[in-house]
């Protein structure tokens, strides 16, 4: 199993122009896909909600 891209407490973006800032709060690996699962919190008034690594980045994405 690799190592995750992104650790726990991480601030992350989603690939998206209009994302917010988020924090990586959970990790899970995928044994199916061989992928890692990130799941993340963008406010608090909004669920988390599970990325794959390819759908996230530490830099906004304009």
């Amino acid at each position: 199993m690799k190592q995750p891209k992104f650790n726990i407490g991480q601030r992350v973006y989603h690939v998206i122009p209009e994302s917010e800032c988020g924090v990586v709060i959970n990790i899970k690996f995928d044994y199916l896909t061989g992928l890692h699962e990130y799941q993340v919190a963008f406010s608090v008034s909004t669920e988390s909600l599970w990325y794959y690594e390819h759908e996230l980045s530490t830099d906004k994405i304009f």
